[in-house]
C-alpha cells in the first residue's frame, strides 16, 4: 500500500489540497489588504481632525487674551496704561501670526 492511498492525495485531490491553501493563504492576504484599506484611510482623516482643531484653537487664542483682558480691565484689576499695553502687545502677536500664515499659504 502507498504512503498516499488514502486521503486527499491518494484520491487524486492534490491539486484541491493545493488550491484550498493558496485559498486561505490568499483570504488572509486579503483580509490584510482590507484592513490597510481602511486603517491607513481612518489614521489620516482622524490626524486631519487632531490637526485643524490645534490650528483652530491657536487662532482663537488671542481673542480669549482679548477677552479676559477686557474683563480685567472692566473690573478694575489693571488700569488704562497695562490695559493698553498688553493690548497691543497681543494684537501685535496677532498680526505677526496672521502674516506668518499668510505668507506660508502662498
Amino acid at each position: 500500500m502507498a504512503p498516499y492511498e488514502f486521503g486527499f492525495r491518494g484520491l487524486g485531490f492534490g491539486m484541491i489540497s493545493a488550491l484550498i491553501n493558496i485559498a486561505s493563504i490568499s483570504a488572509k492576504a486579503a483580509l490584510a489588504l482590507i484592513a490597510t484599506i481602511l486603517i491607513v484611510p481612518g489614521l489620516g482623516i482622524a490626524a486631519t481632525v487632531w490637526y485643524m482643531r490645534r490650528r483652530r484653537a491657536r487662532k482663537l487664542r488671542p481673542e480669549i487674551a482679548l477677552e479676559a483682558l477686557n474683563q480685567r480691565y472692566a473690573l478694575g484689576e489693571i488700569g488704562r496704561s497695562e490695559y493698553l499695553q498688553n493690548r497691543d502687545d497681543i494684537l501685535a502677536a496677532q498680526r505677526t501670526a496672521s502674516s506668518a500664515s499668510a505668507g506660508s499659504r502662498q
